[in-house]
C-alpha cells in the first residue's frame, strides 16, 4: 500500500497540513513524517529542516519504531547535538503493523512533555495513517475501474468473433496490447493426460523466430516437464520477473522463449469442468512491472472462461460428429412431432442422417430430409415391428427390435433397431435419433452355421473314427458318435452319464484330470493314453482335440485312434534304433580310442573317402586337405611310398584282404607309424572295383614296441652283468688282496714290486669295468644325499687338473637360487668324470670345457614325451664342449653298451651308457644335443633333495690300528674267505671262518660270541648274508654287521638304493677300504 501510493509521488498538501498543525501544538520548530517497511527508510514531508539534514532526522524519527509506542527523548545531548528534543508516534497498518513515524523535534532540550501532549501526537499519527488509506483506496478503485474497462474489452472483442478460435484469438490481442506484452498463448491439459495441448497464441513483441507459435504447437510439453504444468498442477499463478538459465535444460518451451528474447513471463491456471488450461503471458521489456500485470491477468482469465466453455463444448460436438459420420451404423435424427400415423408418410420428420445411412439405404441425405423414416418400410417389414414401432412413438418411449426395412432399389435388408427420445435440459422433448445395423449379413451368417450344424451333426455320428465332446469344467460328455459307443461298448445314455476320466485307468485319473483342464489355445494332438472299455479291455490310444463351444458351453471335441499295435511297434523300433545308436557311439568311440578309421577308394579315380580319425592320423582336417593318391603318397614317408603303391595295385587285383606298415610325415615333423589293410570290392549295379579298409595309427605300439625291447635288453644285460659280476668280483677280490698282501712282503724287491704294482692297476681297471656294466644295467647299489651345488662345483675344479691336463680348461657357473639335488656322490664323480674325459677327447688340440648348473622344472607335457622322466624339478648338470661333434647316426647309437669311436684301446664304450644308467637309477635323465665341428653338449638331469636339511655328521672311525676282536667271516667262496680271514690276521683281528650261513649261526648257537659279523650277501644254501645277520641280532644284540658282495641281487638294494642302516663293502675292496668299513661298523655301534 505504502509503496504504491507514496514512493515517487509528488509532494501531498494534506501531509503538509498535518505537520504544521503538529509545529503549531507542540511548538516545535521542526515535523516530518518518515517510512521504513521493508524499503530503504525515506521522508514523505517535512517542516523547518533543510534536505541535506533529513536523512538524519529520518534515523532519528524512526528509531525504536519496531516497539511500536510513542517514543519521548526530552534531551538527547551528548549523543545528538543538533537535535535536543524529539518525540515520535509510530504509523501503523490497519492490522497494527508499525511501518513509519511522525516526529517533532526541537533543537533545545524539553523537560516536559505531558500525557495529554503524547495523546495529541498519537492521534495525528493515525490522521497520517488515515489519509494514507484513502489514497489507497482511491488509487485501487481506479485499478478497478481499469480491470473493469479491460475485462470489458475482452469480452467485446470475443463477443464480435465469428468463431471459438477467433474469439480465443482476439482476447489474447488485447491482452498484449493492454499489458505491452509480447506473447500471450495458450494451453490445454486434457482430463487424464500429461501432455499438453497448444490451442493458440499472440506475437506482439519481434521474436527471433518468425515461426514461434509452430514451433510451440511442435513442442512436446507435458505436464511435469513445464511451468505451464506446474502452475496447472498447483492451482496457482505463477510469475517469474526473470527467466534463470540454470532452468533452461528441464523446460524446452522455456528453452524456446529465452532464445527468443523473452525475460519475463506470467503463468495463470484454469479450469473448465474435467479440463485444466493456462494462459502464457511472456514480456521482452525489462521494465515491464509483472507483478502489478498479474492481477490485470487474472481478470483476463475470467472473461476467457467462457470462451474455453464454448471451444470445449465445440470441440465435443465436432468430436461427436466425426463419430456418427465416421461410425458404421446408420443414425437418423427426427424431429418430436409423431404425426397421426394414418398415412406412409406420417410419423417423425427427418432433419439429419449420417453417410452410414446412405450407405446402407442407398438414400442421398437431400432425398430424405423432412420425410418419414416410413420411407424403409416395404413388403417384408413385419406388422407388428411396425406396431410396436409407433407404440414407442406415440409413448415417447425407447425401443430396440428387428426389423426389415427395404432400401432405395426395394431390396430387404434385416437391421437392428434402436430408438430413443432426445430432450432438453428442461426435460422437454426435442427430437427423436435412430440407430440400425444392418444385420443381414449375421443373420445370413447364422442360417449359413445351422446348416454347418446340421451337417456337421450328419458327419460327426457317421464318421468312422471314434469321437466325443465333452465340457471342459466338469469333464462330462456331451455328445457321442455311433463308432464311439460301438468301440468303447456302452450306449449312449451310459457315456452322457459319464465323465472322461471313467475310461481312464484309476492310476491315471489324476494327471488327465490335469491335462484336460490345461489351459491350451486351438487343436491339440496328445499320447499315447490308456483307455478301458465297457468290458475292461485296455487300449493305447492318440487323441485329436479340438475347442469348442457346444450349444453355449465351453467343450471340447475328441477324436480317438486307436495305436495299441502302432505304439508296440515303435516301442520295439525305438528300442533297437537305441541300440543301433549305442552300438555305433560305442564302436565310433572305440574306432576313436585305437586311432583306426575306414577308408575306400573307387580304382582309378582321382579322390579317395576318409573318416575322420584318418585325418587326424595324417595329422590334417577335412577343410585343409582334400584326400587323393597323390596327395596322401606326398604324406607317406619317401622309403614307403613305392611300398604303397604296389600295395594299391596288388589289392586292387587281389581276391583277399591285404595288409602293411608305412610311415607318415605329420606336419609338426613328427613320424608317424600306420597300418593299413584293404580288401577289393565290386559294385554289382556299376561294376566299379573299389578298395576298402582301414588305417590305424600304431606309432604308440610302436615306440612301446621299442621301450620293451630296451627294457628285455636292459634286463637281459643287467641278469649277464650280475652272474658275471658276482663271481667275477669274488676272483678281483681274491686278486686285490692278494696282491695288496704281496707288494707289502716285497717292500724292498725293485724287481717284483713293479710287478705287482702292475697286476693291482690291471685289478682296478678290471673292478671299474665291472661297476661301469653294473651302472648300466641300473644293478650298482647307490648311496643317495642331498649335494650343494656349490661344494660339488669345488670338489670337481678341485679334480679336474689331475686327469684333464693343462691343455683343457673348465669353466663352471652355478645359476642363483639353484638348490641341493639327490645322488651318490661317488658315483656322481664317476659319472662327470666320464663326461670331462669324452668332452676332453674331442678336443685333442685343447680347449675350454664349459659346465654349468640350474634349476629345471619338467611339466607334464614334456615328461609324457620322454623315456622314463617324471614332471617335477630337478637341477641340470651341462658339460659342453666345443669339439668335433656326433653325426645324427653316432648320436642314436651313443647311449649302446661298448659302442664307441674312439681308437682302439682308448675307450670301452661304457662311459655314457654308465651315466645314463646313473642318472635313470638316481630317477633323473640325460640329453645330449651335439653338431657336427662344432661340439657336444650333455646334460644331466638329477632330481631335487625333498629336504634342505644338514646330513648328520658322519661317525668318527676310531684312530690307529683296529681292536684286536673276533671276527666271523661268512663266505661260501673258499679263496675268498681264506684270503678274507688272511686280511683280519694281518690286520690284528682274529677271524673264525663259516662257509655257510648255516655254519655261522650254529656257532652263534653254540654260545660263541663275536665283535663283528664280516658276511657276504649272497650265500650258498637256504640262509643268505640278510636273513643270517637278522638272525644272528637276536642270538647276540648289538653285534655289528658288515656286508660284502660283488652283486646284490636286490637283497639289500631297492629301487636302486642301498637300504637304510645297511653298510656294504662292495667286491673287490682293498686293505684300506676293509679298515675303514670295518671302523664305520663299529663306531656305528658305539653311537
Amino acid at each position: 500500500m505504502i509503496r504504491t501510493t507514496l514512493v515517487d509521488t509528488a509532494p501531498a498538501e494534506n501531509f503538509d497540513r498535518i505537520l504544521r498543525i503538529a509545529t503549531r501544538i507542540f511548538e516545535a520548530p521542526i515535523a516530518l513524517i518518515a517510512f521504513a517497511n521493508g524499503e530503504p527508510a525515506w521522508c514523505k514531508a517535512s517542516v523547518g529542516i533543510a534536505s541535506t539534514d533529513l536523512p538524519a532526522a529520518v534515523e532519528i524519527a524512526l528509531a525504536g519504531i519496531a516497539a511500536g509506542e510513542t517514543r519521548i527523548v526530552p534531551d538527547a545531548w551528548p549523543e545528538l547535538a543538533e537535535i535536543r528534543f524529539h518525540a515520535a508516534a509510530p504509523l501503523r497498518t490497519p492490522d497494527g503493523q508499525p511501518v513509519g513515524a511522525l516526529c517533532v523535534m526541537d533543537r533545545r532540550p524539553r523537560q516536559e512533555f505531558a500525557a495529554a501532549d503524547r495523546a495529541m501526537l498519537t492521534d495525528l499519527g493515525r490522521a497520517v495513517m488515515a489519509e494514507l488509506e484513502l489514497r489507497a483506496r482511491g488509487l485501487q478503485a481506479r485499478t478497478l475501474v481499469g480491470e473493469l474497462d479491460l475485462r470489458n474489452a475482452v469480452l467485446a472483442a470475443a463477443g464480435a468473433a465469428p468463431s471459438v478460435g477467433e474469439a480465443l484469438e482476439r482476447i489474447m490481442g488485447v491482452t498484449c496490447d493492454a499489458l505491452g506484452a509480447a506473447l500471450c498463448h495458450v494451453w490445454q491439459q486434457p482430463a487424464g493426460e500429461d501432455r499438453l495441448r497448444f490451442l493458440g497464441g499472440v506475437i506482439r513483441g519481434r521474436l527471433r523466430h518468425t515461426d514461434y507459435l509452430g514451433r510451440c504447437r511442435a513442442l512436446d510439453v507435458y505436464a511435469h516437464n513445464s511451468v505451464v504444468g506446474e502452475a496447472i498442477r498447483t492451482d496457482r499463478q505463477i510469475i517469474t520477473p526473470e527467466i534463470a538459465a540454470e532452468d533452461l535444460g528441464h523446460h524446452p518451451l522455456l528453452r524456446l522463449s529465452h532464445e527468443n528474447g523473452l525475460l519475463s513471463r506470467i503463468v495463470t491456471p484454469l479450469r473448465v469442468g474435467e479440463d485444466c488450461y493456462a494462459m502464457l503471458t511472456c514480456f521482452d521489456r525489462p521494465d515491464a512491472d509483472v507483478a502489478a500485470a498479474a492481477g490485470q491477468v487474472r481478470g483476463i482469465a475470467l472473461a476467457l472462461l467462457p470462451v474455453l466453455r464454448r471451444q470445449q463444448d465445440h470441440a465435443r460436438a465436432e468430436l461427436f460428429q466425426r463419430i456418427v459420420e465416421t461410425t458404421a451404423d446408420a443414425v437418423v435424427v427426427a424431429g418430436a412431432d409423431p404425426g397421426d400415423g394414418a398415412g406412409d408418410d406420417s410419423g417423425p420428420r427427418i432433419v439429419y442422417v449420417n453417410p452410414a445411412f446412405e450407405q446402407v439405404t442407398g438414400y442421398t441425405a437431400a432425398e430424405v430430409a423432412g420425410r418419414s423414416p416410413r420411407l424403409l418400410y416395404g413388403p417384408r417389414t413385419e406388422p407388428a415391428a411396425r406396431a410396436a414401432l409407433r407404440a414407442a412413438i406415440v409413448a415417447r418411449r425407447p425401443l430396440r427390435q428387428t426389423i426389415t426395412h427395404h432400401r432405395k432399389d426395394g431390396t430387404p435388408f434385416v437391421a437392428d433397431l434402436n430408438v430413443s427420445p432426445v430432450t432438453d435440459s428442461m426435460g422437454r422433448h426435442t427430437s427423436w435419433v435412430a440407430i440400425q445395423r444392418d444385420m443381414t449379413a449375421y443373420f445370413e451368417a447364422a442360417e449359413e452355421v445351422g446348416r454347418r450344424e446340421a451337417a456337421f451333426r450328419r458327419l460327426f455320428h457317421s464318421n468312422p473314427v471314434p469321437m466325443w465332446i465333452y465340457d471342459r469344467a466338469s469333464l462330462r460328455f456331451l455328445e457321442v458318435n455311433n463308432a464311439a459307443m460301438s468301440v468303447y461298448g456302452w450306449t449312449r445314455e451310459q457315456f452322457l452319464a459319464m465323465t472322461i476320466l471313467d475310461i481312464r485307468p484309476e492310476a491315471e485319473r489324476t494327471a488327465a484330470a490335469g491335462s484336460a483342464q490345461a489351459p491350451r489355445d486351438g487343436r491339440a494332438v496328445s499320447g499315447p493314453w490308456r483307455h478301458i472299455t465297457a468290458g475292461g479291455q485296455e487300449r493305447l490310444v492318440q487323441i485329436m482335440s479340438s475347442l469348442l463351444e457346444h450349444e453355449g458351453t465351453p467343450a471340447v471335441l475328441v477324436g480317438v485312434f486307436d495305436m495299441t499295435e502302432q505304439v508296440r511297434a515303435e516301442r520295439a523300433l525305438r528300442h533297437s534304433q537305441a541300440s543301433l545308436q549305442q552300438t555305433t557311439g560305442q564302436l565310433a568311440e572305440a574306432l576313436r580310442l585305437a586311432k583306426l578309421g575306414p577308408w575306400r577308394w573307387r580304382v582309378g579315380a582321382e579322390a579317395a573317402e576318409w573318416s575322420d580319425e584318418i585325418f587326424a592320423i595324417f595329422g590334417t582336417d577335412r577343410a585343409s586337405f582334400v584326400p587323393t593318391v597323390e596327395t596322401a603318397l606326398a604324406r607317406i614317408h619317401p622309403d614307403d611310398r613305392q611300398m604303397t603303391r604296389d600295395f594299391l595295385e596288388q589289392t586292387a587285383t587281389a581276391s583277399g584282404p591285404r595288409s602293411f606298415d608305412f610311415r607318415v610325415l605329420r606336419p609338426d615333423g613328427r613320424i608317424g607309424h600306420c597300418w593299413i589293410e584293404g580288401s577289393r570290392v565290386e559294385d554289382p549295379a556299376t561294376g566299379e572295383i573299389w578298395l576298402h579298409g582301414f588305417c590305424q595309427d600304431v606309432t604308440e605300439r610302436r615306440e612301446i614296441e621299442q621301450a620293451l625291447l630296451r627294457a628285455e635288453k636292459l634286463d637281459t644285460i643287467g641278469q649277464m652283468t650280475g652272474g658275471v659280476a658276482h663271481d667275477f668280483n669274488n676272483l678281483l677280490t681274491v686278486i686285490a688282496i692278494s696282491l695288496e698282501l704281496a707288494d707289502a712282503a716285497a717292500e724292498g724287491n725293485p724287481t717284483l714290486r713293479p710287478l705287482i704294482r702292475a697286476a693291482r692297476e690291471a685289478t682296478d681297471k678290471g673292478a671299474q669295468l665291472t661297476a661301469q656294466l653294473l651302472s648300466y644295467a641300473r644293478r650298482q647299489p647307490l648311496r643317495p644325499r642331498p649335494v650343494a651345488p656349490s661344494d660339488f662345483v669345488a670338489d670337481l675344479l678341485d679334480m679336474v687338473p689331475r686327469v684333464m691336463g693343462e691343455r683343457h680348461t673348465l669353466r663352471a657357473s652355478v645359476a642363483p637360487g639353484t638348490p641341493r639335488f639327490q645322488a651318490d656322490p661317488a658315483q656322481l664323480e664317476t659319472a662327470m668324470l666320464n663326461l670331462l674325459l669324452n668332452a676332453r677327447d674331442a678336443m685333442p688340440a685343447g680347449g675350454g670345457i664349459t659346465l654349468e648348473m640350474a634349476p629345471v622344472t619338467f611339466t607334464e607335457a614334456y615328461a609324457i614325451n620322454q623315456d622314463e622322466v617324471q614332471p617335477g624339478d630337478y637341477v641340470m648338470i651341462a658339460v659342453a664342449d666345443a669339439g668335433t661333434g656326433m653325426s645324427a647316426e653316432t648320436l642314436a647309437r651313443v647311449f649302446e653298451p661298448f659302442f664307441t669311436t674312439k681308437p682302439v684301446g682308448r675307450g670301452t664304450g661304457l662311459g655314457l651308457s654308465m651315466v645314463l644308467g646313473f642318472a635313470k637309477q638316481s630317477g633323473g635323465h640325460v640329453s645330449v644335443y651335439s653338431e657336427m665341428a662344432r661340439g657336444t653338449v650333455v646334460k644331466l638331469y638329477l632330481p631335487v633333495t625333498v629336504t634342505e636339511a644338514e646330513l648328520p655328521a658322519a661317525l668318527a672311525a676310531p684312530q690307529g690300528r683296529l681292536p684286536p676282536i673276533e671276527v666271523l667271516v661268512v663266505e661260501d667262496k673258499e679263496d675268498v674267505r681264506a684270503i678274507a680271514c688272511q686280511l683280519c690276521v694281518d690286520l690284528g683281528l682274529m677271524p673264525t671262518a663259516a662257509a655257510s650261513g648255516e655254519e655261522a649261526l650254529s656257532y652263534l648257537q653254540a654260545g660263541f660270541r663275536f665283535g663283528l659279523l664280516f658276511t657276504d650277501v649272497v650265500l650258498g644254501g637256504a640262509l643268505d648274508g640278510v636273513r643270517l645277520a637278522e638272525q644272528a641280532s637276536a642270538l647276540q644284540p648289538g653285534l655289528p654287521v658288515l656286508f660284502t658282495s660283488g652283486y646284490t641281487e636286490n637283497t639289500i638294494v631297492h629301487g636302486g638304493r642301498l637300504d637304510e642302516g645297511v653298510r656294504l663293502l662292495t667286491k673287490p675292496y682293498s686293505k684300506a677300504q676293509f679298515v675303514a668299513a670295518v671302523a664305520a661298523a663299529l663306531a656305528s655301534m658305539l653311537a
